[in-house]
């Protein structure tokens, strides 16, 4: 039986692109993540779920930056991701310690 996981997603919201947001929400897998945010008007640059975002947590900025390049090929968000990652990552725990557990 499948388990509900949490996942986070960095990104903007609609067209507003001058902003870099994370948001929460849960799904049986990446795909289910992926129709909720895209029905939701969020454009994720990348998803994480809860337990990679917790193995990135406390690594150095180059191995953030290595991680990042694994998770997209848009090399334009890299330093985005990579920044909001090192300066947010309490706001990010924040959001996947209050997401709703369906």
């Amino acid at each position: 039986m499948k388990q509900v996981k949490k996942y986070i997603a960095i990104g903007h919201w609609g067209k507003d692109k001058d902003a870099t947001y994370s948001v929460a929400t849960t799904g049986y897998s990446l795909k289910d993540a992926r129709r909720d945010y895209v029905n939701n008007d969020f454009v994720a640059y990348v998803i994480i779920s809860e337990e990679r975002l917790n193995q990135i947590k406390g690594k150095s900025y180059s191995e953030i930056c290595d991680e990042v390049m694994k998770m997209t090929k848009n090399y334009r968000r890299w330093e985005i991701i990579v920044d909001y990652l090192n300066q947010c990552m309490d706001i990010m725990e924040d959001h996947l310690a209050n997401v709703c557990m369906d």
